[in-house]
């Protein structure tokens, strides 16, 4: 059973946000309740994260969004990113 994140004590957030973290960074999706539905995240960079995320999704309506913590982020020498067709 998942718990609610309102529910969690400040050390369960602390280390569901580093899990997720250490998911991303390795390459995983991770799936992140919101307020209505859950979110499916991948690290942009990783071309094997996206293919699993757009293979898990493969109806792109509405659109994937993409989410960055500053613009250098977003700016970071990580190479072309190149989504599957």
């Amino acid at each position: 059973q998942l718990a609610r994140w309102p529910d969690l004590d400040d050390r369960a957030r602390r280390e569901a946000v580093a899990a997720a973290r250490a998911a991303l960074t390795a390459g995983g999706t991770v799936a992140i309740p919101t307020d209505t539905v859950y979110g499916l995240c991948a690290h942009a960079a990783s071309q094997p994260a996206v293919a699993r995320l757009l293979a898990a999704r493969p109806d792109l309506e509405p659109p994937l969004t993409w989410h960055a913590g500053s613009v250098d982020d977003l700016l970071a020498p990580h190479g072309p990113i190149h989504l599957p067709t």
